[in-house]
């Protein structure tokens, strides 16, 4: 679970780089990072923004990048092969993933399979065609949508900062004032400029 009032967002990086590489090289001007980690071993990188919806892009030094919000799957425990929690938390009893009963996996005498998520047959625990599973993944995603956007923010990581633009009045003789005329220059002072410059030359 991530904290109220953030987000989470999905941008594609070299696997090469660090995770402080990665945090003194992304930046965004909509939203403050607040965390940022590579995912596993792929060439993605999970961001925590400060805002309730991830913003659309942000920057890998020039490079703009595009954020792909995250929707985290379904915990399921390979222990009981329910959902909602892990197996290192899990309370229940140890179930087969096969049939669902309370023996090992390896001596399982039933070979339909059965899902002890969604309690029918057909298909295991383990299966991402359950459509359990689907239904859950499509309420993230709708949650995810529905978030209300949050006004761009100054971020505060690193890249420049904004500065507000003056709005000038052209009818003010404060921002525009008046110029005095430039004087005329009878012919005869061009002909002596000229004849100057000509034998300077």
């Amino acid at each position: 679970m991530h904290p109220t009032g953030t987000s989470r967002g999905l941008i594609q990086v070299d696997p090469g780089d660090s995770d402080e590489d990665l945090g003194s090289q992304i930046t965004c001007e909509s939203a403050v990072i607040l965390h940022i980690s590579h995912l596993g071993k792929t060439n993605y990188a999970l961001v925590t923004f400060d805002t309730t919806t991830p913003p659309r892009t942000v920057r890998n030094y020039l490079e703009l990048c595009k954020v792909k919000p995250y929707v985290p799957r379904t915990l399921v425990c390979y222990r009981s092969h329910r959902d909602g929690h892990l197996q290192k938390h899990c309370p229940n009893p140890a179930v087969c993933s096969q049939c669902g009963r309370p023996h090992e996996e390896d001596q399982c005498p039933d070979a339909t399979p059965y899902c002890n998520l969604c309690k029918k047959t057909g298909h295991t625990a383990r299966d991402t065609n359950c459509q359990l599973k689907i239904r859950h993944l499509k309420i993230m995603q709708k949650r995810m949508h529905q978030r209300s956007p949050t006004p761009p923010r100054q971020n505060i990581t690193g890249s420049e900062p904004s500065f507000p633009r003056r709005q000038y009045n052209i009818s003010s003789t404060v921002d525009f004032p008046h110029l005095s005329p430039t004087p005329e220059i009878s012919p005869t002072t061009v002909r002596l400029l000229s004849r100057e410059r000509s034998g300077s030359a």
